[in-house]
Parts: structure tokens; C-alpha cells; sequence
């Protein structure tokens, strides 16, 4: 009776230690997938970020190339001291490509960056596709390389309330970088979708708002 009991003893140790190994596998998998899960979220997150403030800063760019370019157009691109902001120092036409130095028109609404690694310039244009692709170099543009994962939209509006005005490029320019991906509990979207009106937890937006006033104050 004893033999049995000793027996019935050691299955029940055997059962309980096969139970525990399996809870601790279990739970150990379940880790291993969530850390996975949420370091490929982590990264896009990182990715997304990125891209969007590197709209903000071509838009940027091209406003203070526009001043560069105006100071060696001259004429009615120059520097100059614009009445409607009493006086203060602005360019007249800051929004505006500069013809024979660059082709920076800032204009409202939706818009894409494309980037001409021909001649190393950027572009703002009406397409709407703003899917992004990773290049071989490491870099996204909207060259189509397998498969999207991110996309970009560059929104432009500009307000003109006081103190701004809607005279000599003086409005204040609102720039809204919007970028989202696609994966896992992300909604889809197509290449032409609305970014800014988006409903999804895998959209990052970053805003800036730049003037015309040269002398900041």
C-alpha cells in the first residue's frame, strides 16, 4: 500500500512539474513576442517621426532659400520695409519661386515632397501619392521599391489675422507634416489617402509655423 501511495505521489510531482514548465514556457514566448511586437512599433515610430520633421524642415528651407534667392533677384524679391506690418523688414514675394534660382511655389493644401537626385533639389507638387519607399541607400522617397509601409503628407495653410496680413507674403505659413504607416493594428490606407483626417494609432503629425518678418520680432 505504501509502494502504491509512493507511486501515485510521484505522478502527481510529475504532472505538476510538467504543468509549471509549460506555464513558464508559455509565459516566456508570450514575452518574447509582445518585446518583439512592440520594438517593431517602437522603430516605425522612430521612422515616422523622422520623415515628418524632415518635411517640416524642406518647407523650411525652401522659405529661406526663397530670401536668399530674393536678396540676389533684387527688384521686387528684395529685402525690403513693408508697410503692412508697420515698417518691418519682409520680402515681398517670400512664398514665391524665384525665377532663374529656384522653383519653391508654397501654396496651400495637401501636397507631396518629391526629392530629383539628379540635381539634388526637392519639389512640392499636387500629386496624391504619398507613399514612401525604402531605397537601397537607406533612404525613403515616393520611387516605388517593393512594398510601401509609410506614407507623407505635407499640408500648407496660411493665416492672415492679425498680426499677419494678406499683403507682401506676410501671413503666417502653417505647415503640417503628417506620416503614417501600415502593420499590425494600424488602419490601412491607400496611396492617395486623406493623411490628415486618418483615424489611426500609427500616424504621427508635426507642426510648424513660419513668417515672413526678417527681423523676428
Amino acid at each position: 500500500m505504501k509502494r502504491n501511495n509512493q507511486i501515485g505521489q510521484s505522478l502527481i510531482e510529475t504532472i505538476i512539474a510538467i504543468f509549471v514548465l509549460t506555464t513558464a514556457l508559455t509565459t516566456g514566448l508570450s514575452l518574447a513576442i509582445y518585446a518583439f511586437s512592440s520594438s517593431s512599433l517602437t522603430q516605425n515610430e522612430i521612422v515616422a517621426a523622422n520623415l515628418a520633421r524632415e518635411g517640416i524642415e524642406v518647407v523650411r528651407m525652401m522659405r529661406d532659400s526663397n530670401w536668399l534667392a530674393g536678396d540676389v533677384k533684387g527688384s521686387s524679391w528684395d529685402l525690403t520695409a513693408c508697410s503692412d506690418i508697420s515698417g518691418k523688414l519682409c520680402f515681398p514675394k517670400a512664398y514665391q519661386k524665384v525665377p532663374s534660382h529656384n522653383n519653391y511655389d508654397l501654396n496651400s493644401g495637401n501636397q507631396r515632397l518629391v526629392f530629383n537626385s539628379s540635381n539634388n533639389t526637392w519639389d512640392l507638387n499636387n500629386g496624391n501619392n504619398y507613399y514612401l519607399y525604402l531605397q537601397s541607400d537607406g533612404t525613403y522617397s515616393g520611387s516605388a521599391n517593393g512594398t510601401s509601409t509609410f506614407a507623407r503628407m505635407i499640408n500648407l495653410s496660411f493665416n492672415s489675422a492679425s498680426p499677419y496680413t494678406n499683403q507682401n507674403s506676410n501671413q503666417e505659413l502653417i505647415i503640417k507634416s503628417v506620416v503614417a504607416w501600415q502593420g499590425k493594428n494600424c488602419t490601412a490606407f491607400n496611396s492617395n489617402q486623406d493623411l490628415i483626417n486618418l483615424v489611426t494609432p500609427c500616424k504621427i503629425t508635426v507642426e510648424e509655423h513660419l513668417t515672413n518678418w526678417k527681423d523676428y520680432k
